[in-house]
């Protein structure tokens, strides 16, 4: 897809006028119509505007996408970097905290049977019940 019809649909899809594009990035409406047009190309200081303000990679107007394990592309949010960013900063053992957490999300998603409250998380896993306490203080453990 052209990066003009890009343009237009990331900024459909994120409900914005050309107006509103053009007061949030600096750009001016006839320059933010043109590039929706195929009329000219944003450079790199515009285009990185464009990105800050829709919340989306540069990846998704340059064609460069990833493969998820089933094979449909996506792109990465601006907020996902970030969170990615932060990631790669942990130690060890911090990231088997939010790899842990990521899967006990995933499975409250698609299971009923795994339990959220204020301070703690619990579900049954092979008969037995497993809690995740929240509050640092408690300690995590099998029932």
């Amino acid at each position: 897809m052209e990066i003009a019809k890009k343009l237009r649909k990331i900024r459909i899809l994120r409900n914005l006028t050309q107006h509103q594009v053009a007061s949030l990035t600096g750009i001016g409406y006839k320059t933010i119509n043109n590039y929706e047009n195929g009329a000219s190309k944003p450079d790199i200081d515009k285009l990185s505007k464009l990105c800050y303000v829709y919340d989306i990679s540069a990846d998704y107007f340059l064609d460069a996408s990833y493969n998820d394990e089933r094979g449909y592309n996506f792109y990465l949010t601006l907020k996902e970097q970030q969170h990615i960013r932060k990631y790669r900063k942990l130690d060890k053992q911090s990231r088997k905290v939010i790899d842990i957490l990521i899967e006990v999300e995933l499975r409250r998603n698609s299971d009923s049977s795994i339990e959220v409250k204020e301070n703690e998380i619990s579900f049954k896993e092979r008969d037995k019940e497993i809690k995740f306490y929240l509050n640092p203080d408690d300690k995590n453990e099998s029932l």
